[in-house]
């Protein structure tokens, strides 16, 4: 395979520190952190004692204390990501509860319509099919089309007076293209909502709320490395969404839980989030991720070794099968050959994902070295060939 040049801001020596606080990174070739991001060694540490303390003592003295500095540190972390003040944030345990969060809070009948694109994940779509089904509003669905203005214009095409909301990725899943968020703001009619999964975005992007989103959803598992069951929602207003569901925490006074007013901030949409483990690893691998790796070096890195990858498979597969320059790269590798492909690799401890029979996807994490890509790229090239 041919020698290319790879320039990235973080140095060979800062990139061998970071892997040593990943072990999932080193115990493969890992490429697969759009599934599920590498925990840090840290976090498990702090997860650990979580659990040991659950083990051993369960209740204490100091458990709702423990629990509310638990929350607040998850809810620091969260604004870290988003740029957003921690009264903007809602603590969820995933995307796909975000959004449910988000859809749930809108006041929708029959009379409106909502837009989403052709490339959105299940945990948007059947949200949707459930709002759909329940409040009668119509669903449209535009094609996201490559380039920035004709995006906007694919999506606008959708909008009319009638549209409540629209629902987008920020980096598409499946192509790893990305939106044109504040574009698209400029362009919506005052009083239509953009929501924004940012699933495959939020611990990689330095995330703008000038950018003009309504809400930004956060899945603390990928990109941020966190633990399952961590994330969460950032909201520009959260008392310009009704309340979607319960919980105890949501009274500004608990023992009068019938009168007492529901907070006016983020927390008006958590459900307790009551397990400290998965708030205390999110807390830590964002942390260590936006202070020790830095988001703006971890994006940089991705991008050159997107680049590099590009390079390399321009030799065996035509540039029209390659989508993404971000962190993904999603690539056709031929009709019904993605998941011997991505099991073939798997067996050679490489770790990718297949998407359908007929697309892969690689994602670029700031632990990945470019010998990693070089070895990746030329398993695939060996399995297209054979």
């Amino acid at each position: 395979m041919t020698r290319l040049p790879f320039i990235s801001p973080i140095s060979s020596d800062e990139l061998e520190i970071i892997r040593a606080e990943l072990p999932a990174a080193t115990a493969a070739n890992y490429l697969n952190a759009g599934t599920l991001g590498p925990l840090p060694r840290r976090t498990g540490e702090v997860m650990a004692e979580q659990l040991r303390r659950d083990v051993e003592q369960r209740q204490d003295p100091d458990l709702w204390p423990r629990l509310t500095q638990l929350q607040l540190a998850a809810r620091s972390a969260l604004t870290s990501l988003t740029g957003v003040g921690v009264e903007q944030v809602a603590l969820m345990h995933t995307t796909h509860e975000a959004i449910n969060v988000c859809l749930w809070g809108l006041e929708l009948d029959a009379s409106g319509s909502i837009v989403t694109t052709d490339e959105e994940h299940m945990g948007v779509l059947v949200p949707l099919r459930h709002v759909i089904a329940r409040c009668g509003v119509e669903l449209r669905i535009a094609p996201w089309v490559e380039g920035d203005a004709a995006f906007v214009e694919s999506m606008l095409r959708h909008v009319d007076a009638s549209t409540r909301a629209i629902v987008v990725s920020h980096v598409s899943w499946v192509t790893g293209r990305v939106a044109p968020l504040r574009e698209l703001r400029d362009a919506l009619p005052d009083g239509c909502r953009l929501i924004v999964d940012g699933a495959q975005s939020a611990g990689v992007f330095k995330v703008d709320p000038s950018d003009g989103w309504d809400a930004y959803t956060v899945s603390g598992q990928k990109w941020p490395c966190g633990p399952n069951g961590s994330g969460g929602l950032a909201l520009i207003d959260p008392e310009a969404w009704l309340p979607t569901f319960g919980s105890g925490m949501q009274v500004e006074d608990y023992t009068q839980p019938l009168t007492s007013p529901i907070v006016a901030d983020g927390r008006r949409f958590e459900s307790s989030q009551e397990a400290m483990a998965p708030l205390a690893g999110f807390a830590n691998s964002v942390g260590w991720l936006v202070e020790d790796v830095g988001l703006w070096r971890a994006r940089a890195h991705g991008q050159a070794l997107n680049a590099r990858a590009r390079m390399h498979f321009a030799s065996f597969i035509d540039e029209t099968a390659l989508m993404g320059a971000e962190h993904l790269l999603c690539v056709d590798v031929g009709a019904g050959t993605a998941d011997s492909i991505a099991v073939a690799l798997d067996a050679q401890g490489i770790s990718i994902r297949n998407l359908g029979p007929d697309r892969i996807r690689l994602s670029f994490g700031c632990w990945n070295t470019p010998a990693e890509i070089d070895a990746a790229v030329a398993a695939i090239g060996e399995e297209i060939a054979n």
